[in-house]
């Protein structure tokens, strides 16, 4: 079994085990309680489960305990062996638990089922957790948190320790055991605050315990002024106070207090001061509030006479104060996160007799049924020679539940002749409701000891019943059903009366896990069985049988089936969120093994006959990762509302669930646009669809795919699907991949549109913003990092407006993120959406003539050393040709953000924007083209030798601009600043002559300013380097043989220092790069031994520029990433 996580956790309460060194402790010196464990384990495969004495865990996940359960480690005569942790069919499986959970948990089964044996809560314990899903790495994935610990199960035992000690959880790691504080309960006197006047010793501990003790019987009635008619409305006013506290007793806390609120009689005759001692001491019995407080540990209640009043308060005392009781708070976690196992652990015991021995024997056929498909939860099977998938020792039990054996409910056992009442058992498990077994009974009286049949396990504590007549026709089953197994059953009758339907469980709950099979049948129900699966506590799949007329015998005489023959049945479809009245004709090949849990989605985005069609305004497309792409679509309408089909998140790998990247397509319905055409590219190779187009009648299209160096697959299966003329797509059917619900198949569904204008139907695909390498050039770092990134691309040029999208919780970014653009142009009236669309904030108009000339981004710093250079986009600025500045900022703090600038200058101008993203980070780049009448000219950015990263943006100064009127505008000063503890270069600034100013890198201190006279030109530029390659000088040199030198103004010597000290100074410069054209003249000979020359190609014209790549964590210049610019002309 190989290791998969560092840390192990308990299998009942989610809490990190803490390992052991091996060395012997005894009963003076005992281990945490968080420490001792015991091994939930099997003697080999799944056979004869079994728990283990006392132990503790070794660093090589193994549990060190006797065979023997009551053996303890500290025993003189343990015999200590070692069993090691995990799943492993061919060897045995292990769960470990703590040994105070183990405590708690026979407690509660022993207050029910007297003189139960610890192996049979083990083998019953051992199924359940057999049967719940994992992560792949060991860790067990139940439907609840284990009261808030699981957000603490890490790989890593360092930052899970650190973690929960800085939480408000922090209780989660103290001992559950922990001396239960009489001293609280007994030592002094309380006033009550009733007001009585009785006077009782206050607890100096708990100041403020009058206000606590009490809060849910506070309220005294008996002040009231009630009318006649509030007195004559009580039912309880009759009865003798005796019979009041009777039920009281029995009643919840908090429904004593909901009682006291609307019976006058109830509120006076409970007044807290005339509560028996019998009332208190009813608060600590099962199924009420204290019920954990003496949980298997009743040796250690106070000496007789107990007063139980005080103990209760004591009790609500310490689970106030986690601070100074977190043992006790620990206590009530443990005890709650029991319950989501008791229910199942019950409904197995009491129904031991007709459940298999062992899971997990194989399913059983009958060749003499004509058999319907299966409706089926999501199935693992673990049996050898499966022909389904074959979940091994440490793989991830992916699915929700596991097959454990089949069993029938034979309708045949009733006399034709004969009414029947079918019981249909359900089970609170998880957070869920399951329906866990069926029995048939005679109707009439005593027809509970004339049961005819049952299959399932029985839970007649939460059964609902429903008598059949002798003349009733099956005409169908509706199955509702999770991959966790069947949560609801709706059975279709027909009497003599009509069409009856009969829901059972949670039918009709629509959640976006569930869906509904229907199976069609039409057999009378005298000549009809179901066959179900079970697994640990539930029912996981249900079929149809009609039985022939020779008859049958039991399920359970019958030879097995061979496995070759199981492909026979057929696995239902499941649609959510309803049945379509077709079946679709699906494209894609039958997945290969099967999947069981056959989940569709029935996108009807159109409504009945298209009625929906003309107020469609947008498509959103949840996308994951490879090979995961596409999880869900929504559809948003005129009127702000949405239509959700699918999943908004997605869970791989882990048990972390991951938001969806939402890509957005706008459509026009209003003025008739209609979907006319899909294509979709589907791959064999991962069986899912890796890319979908939409086109529209108005020739308007959209691909969504994500792009990485990974996973999508050339060789791949197109189909296109196109309205035939007078039709459009209103819908479609798309069958989901089990068991991460990515789309492996779709299909569409069409209506008449009679609104839609009649355009030419042109089949081309037509994407005016498709995105090419050329675009994903400065993300190919970027695009190697697993799981892949949705790009879109936008054109600058002809824009209107631009409106700004923000992040919301819940989503794959917050409130404090900028998560996308919607620009709309002037000759198209259609916006465009680029990034994700989550949360429309402001939008920006733009004048005709008017055009974006910078534009500036703020990103979030993450993974600074990988691939992923920067995080979610915070804020974006732009500034337009007028001067006007349209800036929205979603976070206040800019000192931990990368700040990336594009202008447009005299050579270039603002093309195009580039947006990618996964579900954590933003890739936006601004890209730019030639100006038309600078196309002859190429820029050369030395040194040309020194190749810098694509990922980086290269910020441009130019020693020519042009003014607002368009003159030329040339540099009139040069300055430099300097970072505030050394004299190293900071930024640089040109100030033009018309006032402008622009900057690369960050504005520091003590400004060194020099001036460019009228029509000079710099010809060369030399940077000293410090050591650690740091920028330390910078200097120009001018066609008017001018050298123009920086360095900062000189340091404020501190008053109290008398003696000027001899100080290193900071700029120690180790070589000069020279940055030169060819036809200059070199440097001289006195400065070689410094100087490092860079020479510009021959051809290249004037110095004109200067480029930079600031540093990502303060802005500030950065050697080597920095340096001239030359000019060339291209046309010679």
């Amino acid at each position: 079994m190989a290791d998969f996580a560092e840390n192990t956790f308990c299998s009942l309460c989610g809490v990190l085990i803490e390992p052991h060194d091996g060395t012997p402790v005894n009963e003076d010196n005992s281990l945490p309680w968080n420490s001792e464990v015991r091994a939930i384990r099997t003697r080999q495969s799944y056979q004869d489960p079994f728990v283990t004495g006392i132990g503790y865990l070794n660093f090589h996940r193994e549990v060190i305990a006797d065979l023997r359960t009551d053996v303890a480690h500290t025993a003189s005569n343990v015999e200590l062996q070692a069993h090691e942790l995990g799943q492993g069919p061919h060897r045995y499986w292990c769960f470990p638990v703590h040994e105070a959970c183990w405590q708690l948990l026979y407690y509660r089964v022993e207050s029910w089922k007297r003189n139960i044996t610890s192996d049979t809560i083990a083998r019953h314990l051992f199924a359940i957790l057999y049967n719940t899903p994992t992560d792949g790495a060991r860790l067990l994935l139940p439907g609840h948190d284990y009261g808030g610990a699981a957000i603490f199960q890490g790989p890593s035992r360092t930052p899970v320790v650190s973690e929960i000690y800085n939480s408000k959880l922090f209780y989660i790691n103290h001992d559950p055991n922990d001396w239960f504080d009489f001293d609280l309960a007994q030592n002094g006197e309380v006033e009550h605050p009733s007001g009585t006047g009785c006077c009782e010793k206050h607890w100096p501990s708990s100041p403020d315990l009058s206000l606590l003790s009490l809060e849910s019987f506070a309220l005294d009635l008996s002040t009231l002024k009630l009318s006649d008619n509030d007195e004559t409305k009580d039912i309880f006013r009759d009865l003798p106070s005796e019979i009041i506290m009777l039920i009281l007793c029995y009643l919840p806390t908090t429904s004593v207090s909901s009682l006291r609120l609307v019976s006058p009689s109830v509120a006076r005759a409970s007044r807290p001061q005339l509560l028996p001692q019998s009332f208190w001491s009813s608060r600590f019995s099962l199924n009420h509030e204290m019920e954990f407080a003496f949980a298997s540990r009743s040796k250690i209640l106070p000496p007789e006479p107990i007063n139980w009043r005080r103990l209760y308060i004591a009790a609500r005392t310490m689970i106030k104060d986690p601070n100074t009781y977190p043992g006790f708070q620990n206590r009530q976690r443990i005890w709650k996160a029991l319950v989501h196992v008791l229910p199942a652990l019950e409904l197995r015991i009491k129904n031991e007799n007709d459940i298999a021995t062992t899971p997990y024997k194989d399913d059983m056929g009958i060749s003499s049924f004509d058999r319907s498909s299966v409706v089926s939860g999501e199935l693992t099977f673990q049996y050898p020679k499966s022909s389904l998938r074959d979940n091994g020792a440490s793989t991830e039990l992916d699915a929700g539940c596991r097959l454990f054996e089949k069993q029938q409910l034979d309708w045949t056992k009733a006399a034709a002749t004969q009414s029947m009442v079918l019981g249909v058992s359900l089970l609170r498990h998880d957070g869920r409701t399951y329906i866990s077994g069926f029995r048939l009974l005679p109707a009439g009286e005593n027809c509970e000891r004339n049961e005819l049949d049952r299959a399932g396990l029985i839970n007649t504590k939460n059964e609902q019943l429903l008598t059949l007549g002798i003349s009733s026709t099956l005409k169908a089953v509706r199955v509702r059903v999770v991959p966790q197994g069947i949560i609801g059953l709706c059975l279709v009758l027909e009497n003599p009366s009509g069409v009856d339907s009969h829901c059972f469980g949670d039918f009709g709950l629509a959640d976006p896990e569930s869906g509904v099979a229907e199976l069609q049948s039409g057999a009378q129900l005298h000549s009809c069985t179901f066959i179900v699966g079970l697994d640990a506590c539930k029912l996981v799949s249900l079929q149809l049988a009609r039985v022939h007329p020779k008859g049958i015998s039991s399920i359970r005489s019958l030879p097995d089936l061979k496995h070759t023959g199981r492909n026979a049945d057929e696995m239902a479809e499941i649609w959510s969120p309803v049945v379509p009245t077709t079946s679709p004709s699906w494209r894609s090949p039958r997945p290969f093994p099967p999947q069981t849990f056959n989940r569709c989605l029935h996108v009807d985005f159109g409504g009945p006959n298209g009625t929906l069609l003309k107020t469609l305004v947008m498509i959103n497309v949840f996308m994951g990762e490879f090979p995961h792409v596409f999880l869900g679509f929504s559809f948003i309408y005129c009127d702000g509302s949405e239509r959700l089909f699918g999943h908004r998140s997605y869970q791989i790998r882990s048990a972390r669930s991951y938001p969806c990247v939402v890509q957005s397509f706008s459509i026009a319905g209003g003025k008739g646009e209609v979907l006319q055409e899909i294509w979709t590219s589907y791959s064999r190779k991962n069986d899912t669809i890796q890319a979908v187009c939409f086109r529209t009648n108005f020739n308007r299209s959209r691909e969504f795919r994500l792009f990485g160096t990974e996973a999508y697959d050339g060789e791949c299966t197109v189909n296109s699907m196109i309205a035939p003329l007078g039709e459009s797509i209103s819908g479609f059917s798309v069958k989901l991949k089990s068991p991460h619900d990515q789309i492996r198949d779709l299909v569409v569904d069409l209506c008449t549109v009679s609104h839609a204008p009649s355009e030419e139907n042109t089949t081309g695909i037509s994407d005016i913003f498709s995105v090419s390498p050329f675009h994903l050039g400065s993300a190919q770092e970027l695009l190697a990092y697993i799981g892949g990134f949705a790009f879109r691309t936008a054109d600058l040029a002809g824009l209107r407006r631009i409106r700004f999208s923000g992040g919301i919780e819940g989503c794959s970014r917050g409130p404090e993120h900028m998560t996308g653009l919607q620009l709309e142009y002037t000759e198209d009236e259609a916006p465009h959406i680029i990034g994700q669309w989550l949360n429309g904030l402001v939008s920006f108009e733009l004048e005709p003539d008017e055009r974006l000339v910078e534009i500036t981004t703020w990103h979030g710093i993450v993974n600074r050393f990988s691939r992923v250079k920067f995080g979610p986009l915070t804020r974006i600025e732009f500034v337009t040709s007028k001067g006007r500045r349209l800036i929205n900022t979603q976070h206040k703090r800019h000192e931990d953000l990368v700040c990336l600038k594009y202008r447009e200058n005299p050579y270039e101008k603002l093309d195009t924007i580039v947006w990618g993203c996964n579900f954590q980070w933003d890739h936006v780049r601004v890209l730019s083209t030639p100006k038309p009448e600078r196309q002859t000219k190429r820029l050369i950015l030395s040194p040309t030798a020194r190749e810098t990263p694509q990922w980086t943006v290269r910020e441009k100064i130019f020693l020519e601009e042009q003014d607002s009127n368009g003159n030329a505008d040339s540099v009139e000063f040069i300055t430099i600043t300097f970072k505030s503890l050394s004299d190293e270069p900071s930024g640089l600034s040109f100030m033009y002559r018309s006032g402008k100013t622009q900057v690369i890198g960050s504005e520091g201190e003590r400004p060194c300013r020099q001036e460019l006279q009228e029509g000079e030109k710099l010809t060369r530029m030399d940077v000293g380097i410090l050591r650690a390659n740091r920028l330390g000088s910078i200097a120009f040199h001018t066609d008017k043989n001018r050298e123009l030198t920086f360095a900062p103004e000189s340091r404020p010597v501190p008053a109290k220092r008398t003696v000027p000290s001899r100080v290193r100074p900071i700029n120690m410069v180790q070589k000069v790069e020279t940055h030169l054209l060819r036809r200059e003249t070199s440097p001289g000979a006195a400065e070689e031994s410094l100087n490092h020359s860079y020479n510009v190609p021959e051809s290249a014209g004037d110095f004109v520029g200067l480029w930079a790549v600031p540093a990502r964590k303060d802005g500030t210049l950065k050697y080597p990433l920095f340096g001239p610019i030359f000019e060339t002309d291209i046309s010679t």
